[in-house]
């Protein structure tokens, strides 16, 4: 069995706290609100299922992602030496 990471949220419904996993980002065994989710966290948790213990409810979480990700190489200085 592998390390994860989990998002809490109470169901919408009846409040009772649901439990999203995620084995993108650290996987820490670390815990979340949707308030202070990591987007390397989210990634691996995005459209997944869950399903309410208390009001058997089935849940999709959409995390809303960005579309792009933005990324800047720069040269060091050790490369300008090359």
């Amino acid at each position: 069995m592998g390390c994860f990471d989990s998002l809490f949220i109470k169901c919408p419904r009846c409040k009772t706290e649901l439990e999203f996993q995620s084995k993108s980002g650290s996987c820490g065994l670390n815990s979340y609100d949707e308030l202070h989710l990591p987007l390397s966290v989210a990634v691996g948790m995005d459209g997944v299922v869950v399903k309410c213990k208390h009001c058997r409810r089935k849940w999709k979480l959409d995390c809303c992602l960005p579309k792009y990700s933005f990324v800047q190489l720069r040269r060091t200085k050790q490369e300008e030496d090359y």
